[in-house]
């Protein structure tokens, strides 16, 4: 079976996502080392407030660069979902980051990335189809 080329706007915008979701990534995975190893923080709550913080720079990220939505008449309908994902996103963590690290565990920072991993899979959907599909991409 032959798989089809992909075209340069799918792969600009796969390219997009992938900046998006790694400066988001690098600023979870940055500060979620940083509360623990600086701040003593406990891995779960360090975890959660780096996610947190994170969801604010991907947001910004996701709108401007990756959908390339400039519209503001849309952006508190959007920011309220984006908000809505990413509290199940931040719950699912926070899920993922126990059963990694307490009950198979996982090394806490391996953990970390595994668990971005899976969230950000299922998050391109919600974004694509959902939250910014009125962007022009």
């Amino acid at each position: 079976m032959i798989v089809p080329a992909m075209n340069k706007a799918r792969l600009f915008f796969l390219m997009r996502y992938l900046f998006a979701g790694l400066l988001a990534f690098t600023t979870n995975l940055s500060l979620f080392f940083m509360f623990i190893n600086y701040f003593n923080m406990w891995y779960l709550t360090a975890s959660t407030l780096a996610f947190i913080l994170s969801v604010i720079v991907s947001f910004l990220a996701q709108k401007l660069v990756t959908f390339r939505d400039k519209t503001t008449d849309r952006v508190h309908h959007q920011a309220a979902m984006y908000i809505t994902i990413a509290l199940f996103n931040v719950a699912a963590n926070g899920g993922f980051m126990f059963s990694f690290v307490d009950l198979v565990y996982m090394p806490y920072m391996f953990a970390q990335v595994l668990s971005a991993g899976i969230i950000a899979v299922w998050s391109l959907a919600v974004y694509r189809y959902v939250i910014f599909k009125h962007a022009i991409l």
